[in-house]
């Protein structure tokens, strides 16, 4: 339900926010934006159902509407907006750098570069992240996996927890204090 009214927004403002000219990338746009949206809800709250007065009440899902009504658009720095196609690309790309061989799917060994490809720093300065080998195999042994590779998906999840570890919302992802525990245990 969510997923659909999440699209249908995107698709509405696919022209003003210069998503129209770039099919294959508003695809990945709006499956980015749905995970950044729902995820930190728990997996279990999503299947179960949310209220609508978990999402009105949600900042994320403001800063999202923010983003896609034109009339609140004026009223805030929209590049600063964590929906804002510039920032939600970066996310795609730094997918598309961590993935070496291009089969779609990253190994232990492409996700070790987490935090230190051009997308992640675009100054070239100091990596965003320096992951350890016990922590990425912990990582793989915590995520779902195919032939021992990461799918789409889970490294979304992942991002989305790494870069929001402090927030209320974060910590519930998928039980994500639970989830850091068993990869740090």
């Amino acid at each position: 339900m969510y997923v659909a009214l999440i699209t249908e927004t995107i698709q509405a403002s696919s022209r003003e926010l210069g998503l129209h000219d770039d099919k294959d990338f508003q695809e990945y746009y709006e499956l980015i934006c749905a995970r950044m949206l729902l995820l930190p809800h728990g997996l279990l709250q999503i299947r179960s159902g949310l209220s609508i007065h978990q999402v009105v009440t949600c900042s994320r899902f403001a800063e999202f509407f923010r983003l896609m009504d034109e009339s609140l658009r004026e009223r805030y720095d929209m590049q600063s907006n964590t929906f804002h196609p510039t920032r939600v690309r970066n996310v795609h790309r730094q997918y598309l750098q961590l993935d070496r061989d291009g089969n779609g799917m990253l190994s232990m060994s492409e996700l070790q570069d987490y935090g230190k490809k051009r997308a992640f720093n675009p100054t070239g300065n100091e990596p965003t992240h320096d992951l350890t080998d016990a922590f990425v195999t912990q990582v793989f042994a915590e995520v779902p996996t195919f032939n021992h590779e990461m799918d789409y998906h889970a490294y979304l999840d992942f991002t989305l927890v790494m870069s929001d570890r402090v927030s209320p919302a974060a910590l519930r992802v998928g039980n994500g204090i639970a989830w850091y525990v068993g990869i740090l245990d």
